[in-house]
């Protein structure tokens, strides 16, 4: 598939890559709007150094469900979904005070696990049953469906 991939601080290009693999507790993603972000335009720039290199950026995506893992059945097929830009793994103190936000053992997409900037995308599995990837209404298009992460503020 092709991806935006950031190599390094100022080296962003557009690459052939490998497919993401679908896991049996996820989904893939057929990646249909994916905005640029300030956080993003960091990671190129090299401004925000936590991010993995090589990555795919993009965190404000929306897409289609294309595959559905064998042990998922909260999504189908044709689902039209959001990916939050953060997961967090729900079990840390942070995250038991209700303030998610702050999980000690966040996973950033576009950081450390791959982002929206691609054909394909698996969320992590804690994406799913943490309540992180959305559902959307089919009469709301993904190209306002993207400014969902925006207008909220928060994940």
């Amino acid at each position: 598939m092709r991806a935006a991939v950031v190599e390094g601080q100022g080296r962003l290009g557009i690459k052939e890559v490998k497919d993401p693999v679908l896991l049996n507790n996820s989904v893939l993603i057929e990646v249909r709007a994916c905005a640029i972000c300030g956080s993003d335009l960091r990671i190129v720039y090299g401004i925000d150094r936590r991010a993995r290199f090589p990555m795919i950026i993009g965190h404000e995506m929306a897409g289609i469900v294309k595959q559905v893992g064998e042990k998922v059945d909260s999504f189908s097929k044709g689902d039209k979904v959001t990916v939050a830009p953060g997961v967090s793994c729900g079990k840390c103190s942070m995250c038991k005070r209700g303030v998610k936000n702050l999980c000690e053992n966040m996973i950033p997409i576009g950081y450390s696990h791959p982002g929206g900037f691609a054909q394909y995308m698996v969320p992590p599995s804690l994406a799913l049953t943490e309540g992180f990837v959305n559902k959307i209404p089919h009469n709301l298009s993904l190209d306002k469906a993207i400014l969902k992460e925006a207008a909220e503020g928060n994940y």
